[in-house]
């Protein structure tokens, strides 16, 4: 299959800001267009090549320039609200994402004021997959079958107090956050030890209540009977962008 050479001038873009960082990460260029500023840089032969087959492309290389992308999005929104842009959004020239910012421009202002001074946790609840043995000890074969056509209701009423709960953890830790998303689709990361993933969340947290929430998020571990609540961040607001299509 054929894929479509990246021309020598692409820019991969990092992010989108609204005013000037005092600092820029190495290797990042800023633009200025229509009142936004775009952080971008050059692509090398092989990085064209690679972006231009992202599904063939080395490993190593991957792994290196997501590193790279996540260190640059880290650092401009450590001073500054961001929108981060994907990963491997690449641009013929810079020039032609205007029509994209004037299109979006309330819009990303609106953005900008909502996600000032916050940073992103993500809380995710998990629960053991295994079901639990049924007792097949004590009593007649009545009672094991009896045991054994009320274990699926059991199993039921738990996953309705399991849910219960962790609605209320939610309830709480949105008290303490600016925006909340509940986040659908597939796990990006990986679940051990045989467990699955309960709910995600994430969290737009203002930067001054950032060590209140996570003691939050750690004493509500107790409020669960085999039910791990893991909080990752802070990240930048991806969860918290609007769309744009480029």
């Amino acid at each position: 299959m054929q894929t479509t050479a990246i021309p020598e001038q692409s820019r991969h873009l990092a992010a989108v800001l609204a005013s000037s960082p005092a600092s820029t990460p190495a290797g990042i260029e800023l633009t200025t267009i229509g009142g936004f500023v775009i952080a971008h840089s050059g692509l090398s032969a092989s990085d064209r090549s690679a972006f231009a087959a992202l599904d063939k492309v080395d490993p190593s290389w991957l792994a290196a320039a997501l590193s790279r992308h996540d260190e640059v999005v880290r650092e401009l929104h450590a001073e500054r609200a961001v929108f981060p842009m994907q990963f491997g959004t690449v641009v013929p020239a810079i020039a032609l994402i205007t029509p994209l910012l004037s299109a979006h421009g309330d819009e990303l202002a609106r953005y900008f004021d909502q996600v000032a001074d916050c940073d992103e946790f993500a809380v995710r609840f998990l629960v053991a997959k295994q079901r639990a043995a049924l007792d097949t000890g004590g009593g007649s074969g009545a009672d094991y079958l009896r045991r054994r056509a009320a274990a699926p209701r059991d199993e039921e009423r738990q996953a309705e107090g399991r849910q219960a709960q962790m609605a209320s953890v939610v309830e709480t830790l949105k008290a303490l956050a600016r925006d909340h998303q509940a986040l659908t689709g597939r796990d990006e990361l990986p679940v051990a030890g045989g467990r699955e993933t309960l709910g995600k969340h994430a969290f737009l947290v203002p930067r001054a209540a950032a060590s209140d929430f996570q003691a939050r998020v750690e004493a509500s571990q107790t409020d669960f009977d085999g039910v791990e609540v893991a909080c990752t961040g802070p990240w930048a607001p991806y969860s918290f962008r609007p769309r744009l299509a480029l």
